[in-house]
């Protein structure tokens, strides 16, 4: 026996004994029984090895062991791969049924390739022993590529992986398993595929390098526990994963456990059955409303001062098992800038609020001392238009008639705008609205208007009542009807349908008709003040209507919408009133 082979012999105890210890620690683990198979391939690697250098092993026997050494090589990159995704928490690719047909064919290809000659043959005789040579064939280039891209591909996955996790023991265990495992195929890629491709034979082989790759999983798995899950652990783990601060004292008050958010957050390190929640606390009041065994929450704390003050909230309950007190368990939260972000909120919401009244102030205003000069030039220009229409040339007849006009349409664009402007100022107080009776009065009001397009209003059913301002109701339904009886269709007389659907926490009211139909693109933009689709020469209006509906709307509470395929399909209304 010479040294070589006690070094590969040696190498195969140690895997042998590695992948028992890992197994055993915890059985139950699929991440140790992946990390065992992983063994397994190198302790079968290392012991055909430990056989083959040999200087008294005939070439015979050394050409049945060659073989048989495919399992451990060519199972390796397999078992590696899903042991990577394994610790990524890759389960969507470990579920696929196609990956792992995939990643557990292949071994069994190379296996059988081996097995007629087309992998490794026997052998070259140097000075440690016998050892195999690559054939040259599709096989053997097929494995290179093979082995190549599972490692490649896995390994990049890793360092994304790795660049992603927030968690510190996984990323450092990503690191040593990335450190180690690129240190170890690239020796390997030197040693057992280049070196032995030109028949340069060193003692050297990959299953000897690989100690690098498995000392370096060791060391990450005992120093980051992250094959090892026990239930001390698993709760510790969770302890400090969470955001908020918690700390476990016994029923005495003092602290037995306490993660690391509790410790920054108030600034303290604990020692394990000495501190007292008091001391930590630094609040008598809350110190004796823990130990008293009252459950609560939102406790103010502070912490620092000036601008470094920290404002943080405690909730405490205690801690029974088979009505036993075992002690108190306190939550931590740092609420700093929440309450920062929700002052933020509330001044924007004053300025906000204070913005809309002193526009809807600013648009009365105005809106109001326009009236009066405009109806003075409206009546001087009607005035003319009867006293001198005959006498001017046709030209001058036009410009009379764009003068008025204009001043008509302006008259009702301000009356709108005051409309809009008045919705939350001039609001009638909510009471039960009958919807039958509101749209009787408003058909009463339209009955003419609805005679002369020779429109049919129907009302298939009893409507319900809602909780609102009655004459702003009625002013919806009088725009949705107007706009419904306007936007007719030139294929068919205009018929509206007024129904209602009665739900736990909502009425909701449609208006359906069958007139032109809005496109999908601008169902929103209808709703915009002035927004119009269409010219005033096609349809008339202000384009305000639609924009005082969903301002009355939103003064209920409620919210309204259109549904409509466009292209002479009809439109419904639905205006929701909240109970």
């Amino acid at each position: 026996m010479n040294v070589w082979t006690l070094l590969h012999f040696s190498a195969f105890v140690i895997y042998f004994v590695l992948m028992i210890y890992i197994i055993a620690k915890n059985p139950g683990a699929v991440i140790n029984w992946l990390l065992g198979m992983v063994f397994i391939c190198l302790w079968f690697w290392s012991g055909s090895n430990a056989l083959l250098f040999n200087s008294y092993i005939t070439q015979e026997k050394a050409d049945i062991i060659l073989k048989i050494q495919t399992i451990g090589w060519a199972s390796f990159p397999t078992f590696y791969v899903i042991f990577l995704l394994y610790f990524m928490k890759k389960e969507i690719i470990l579920k696929n049924v196609f990956v792992l047909t995939f990643f557990f064919a292949m071994p069994f290809i190379f296996e059988a390739a081996a097995f007629s000659d087309k992998m490794m043959v026997c052998c070259d005789r140097t000075f440690f022993g016998l050892t195999g040579i690559w054939n040259n064939s599709p096989f053997v280039y097929l494995f290179i590529v093979y082995s190549f891209v599972m490692f490649a591909v896995s390994l990049g996955m890793l360092v994304v992986f790795r660049n992603r996790q927030k968690n510190i023991n996984m990323k450092k265990s990503a690191d040593i398993i990335l450190a180690t495992t690129i240190m170890a195929f690239a020796i390997t890629l030197i040693v057992s595929f280049i070196l032995k491709w030109l028949r340069i034979h060193v003692p050297l082989e990959a299953n000897l390098v690989f100690l690098i790759f498995v000392t370096g999983i060791i060391y990450a798995a005992g120093k980051y526990d992250f094959f090892e899950i026990n239930a001390e652990q698993a709760a510790d783990r969770i302890l400090e994963s969470v955001d908020e601060g918690l700390i476990l004292t016994d029923t005495h008050g003092v602290v037995m456990q306490a993660n690391s958010m509790a410790k920054q957050m108030l600034g303290f390190e604990y020692k394990v059955e000495k501190d007292d929640i008091s001391e930590i606390i630094q609040d008598d009041k809350i110190s004796a409303m823990i130990l008293s065994g009252e459950k609560f929450a939102g406790m103010e704390l502070y912490r620092g001062s000036g601008e470094s003050e920290k404002k943080l909230t405690l909730s405490s309950a205690p801690v029974d098992k088979n009505g036993e007190r075992l002690g108190y368990l306190c939550v931590i939260d740092d609420v700093t800038e929440k309450r920062a972000a929700e002052r933020g909120l509330e001044k924007t919401m004053k300025e906000l609020e204070r913005s809309n009244v002193d526009l809807e102030r600013f648009a009365y205003v105005v809106s109001h001392d326009l009236k009066e000069p405009l109806r003075m030039v409206s009546n001087y220009m009607q005035l003319l238009k009867r006293k001198s229409y005959d006498r001017l040339e046709s030209e001058d007849r036009e410009y009379i008639d764009f003068a008025v006009d204009g001043a008509l349409r302006m008259n009702e664009l301000i009356k709108d705008l005051l409309d809009y402007s008045r919705v939350n100022t001039r609001g009638g107080k909510f009471e039960p609205v009958d919807l039958n009776d509101a749209v009787e009065h408003i058909l009463n009001i339209m009955k003419f208007k609805i005679e002369d397009v020779k429109g049919q209003i129907l009302i298939p059913q009893t409507l319900p009542s809602v909780m609102g301002d009655g004459m702003q109701i009625e002013q919806v339904l009088q725009n949705l009807i107007e706009n419904g009886l306007k936007f007719r269709s030139k294929l068919n007389t205009p018929v509206i349908e007024i129904t209602a659907q009665e739900n736990v926490s909502s009425v909701i009211l449609r208006i359906k008709d069958n007139g032109i139909g809005i496109e999908q693109r601008f169902q929103e933009r209808i709703f915009e003040i002035f927004k119009r689709l269409h010219s005033r020469e096609e349809y008339e209006g202000t384009g305000i209507g639609l924009a005082i509906c969903k301002r009355i709307m939103e003064r209920h509470g409620g919210r309204i919408w259109v549904e409509s395929e466009g292209d002479e399909k009809g439109s419904i209304f639905a205006a929701e009133f909240k109970k």
